[in-house]
């Protein structure tokens, strides 16, 4: 996509199974905020052991144990923390619109139909066989 301004690491096996749902959201929402001006030098890292990266304008941390694994680092000019066990839904849009990000707070808000933004790309399809799905609720 070509997002310049942001350093988003791919997550490691120390990322939990409540970041982890939140992992592809937070993903989807920075592509759909792209509108090509590069944003201002923000890194975003999550699970227990990525750090910082010197240098960096801005740092978001994401859930408790990245917050608590760096909030005293000193490569980090300005932290912005997503603190909770999980994170908060809101507390993400907030801390990314505090990086300058401008994430749909929408996508957030409905993010238990997120499956269903991906959907779209069957329609139409005929190798798509919808039998082979079921919605459970």
């Amino acid at each position: 996509m070509g997002i310049k301004g942001l350093s988003y690491p791919k997550y490691d096996l120390s990322m939990c199974t409540y970041c982890s749902a939140l992992n592809g959201i937070i993903l989807f929402a920075i592509a759909q905020a792209w509108k090509g001006k590069p944003w201002d030098d923000v890194e975003v890292l999550t699970g227990k052991i990525m750090g910082p990266t010197p240098g960096k304008k801005k740092t978001i941390l994401i859930g408790k144990c990245m917050y608590e694994a760096n909030r005293d680092h000193p490569d980090i000019q300005e932290m912005i923390a997503v603190k909770g066990c999980p994170p908060s839904p809101k507390a993400v849009v907030k801390a990314f619109h505090q990086a300058g990000i401008e994430i749909d707070p929408a996508i957030f808000e409905n993010i238990d139909k997120a499956p269903g933004f991906f959907m779209e790309k069957y329609e139409g399809k005929p190798e798509f066989e919808e039998s082979f799905f079921a919605i459970l609720s």
